[in-house]
């Protein structure tokens, strides 16, 4: 039988951070920041002008046929990269921080109403809940996500990392309390 914990009592989540881990924290910041929408609209607008240069290519008799097909070809292979581009880049990023952080091994986070601790072999690191601005929660990771324009702070917490599953209510009703969830307009006083 698990003990029950109150509510002020620090939550701990010790974790080893993995690729997904990693991916999916990317993941929610390029959606919180609109960075799929922006690709998508990208995509769509170079494919219209592709579709657009081969309906209007018949209609100019002084036109080379090859303008109109070249603008086609170009604005196809620019739409596909609009695509293509944020995938590749996630995937580079998501290399490049396991990379980083791998050397550090085990992970250590406690959590409690005045911010939280993390601590790895190498460094601890303190944030106060005006670090972050918002959290999304995922199947299987809450993601804190904070920072002004140009700067992001990310936070991964992942629930496999909570020692009783009560404490993954316990930090979510925490998070709710101290952090907006990404994408709600409210703001939650800290």
């Amino acid at each position: 039988m698990s003990e029950q914990r109150t509510e002020a009592e620090p939550i701990e989540v010790a974790y080893v951070p993995t690729m997904a881990d990693i991916r999916e924290a990317l993941r929610v910041r390029a959606r919180a920041a609109g960075t799929w929408r922006s690709a998508l609209a990208g995509a769509v607008a170079f494919w219209a002008m592709a579709v657009a240069a081969a309906l209007v290519a018949p209609t100019f008799d002084h036109v080379p046929v090859a303008l109109p097909a070249a603008i086609g070809a170009v604005s196809g292979v620019c739409g596909a990269l609009c695509v293509f581009l944020p995938w590749a880049l996630l995937s580079s990023q998501t290399r490049a921080l396991h990379q980083a952080l791998e050397p550090e091994g085990d992970v250590r986070v406690v959590v409690d109403s005045s911010g939280f601790r993390c601590e790895t072999r190498a460094s601890t690191m303190t944030f106060a809940w005006d670090s972050y601005a918002e959290y999304a929660e995922t199947a299987g990771r809450f993601v804190l996500l904070g920072g002004r324009m140009g700067t992001v702070t990310l936070a991964v917490l992942p629930k496999r990392g909570v020692r009783a599953l009560e404490d993954v209510d316990r930090l979510r009703r925490l998070l709710d309390g101290k952090l907006s969830r990404a994408g709600s307009p409210q703001r939650r006083d800290r």
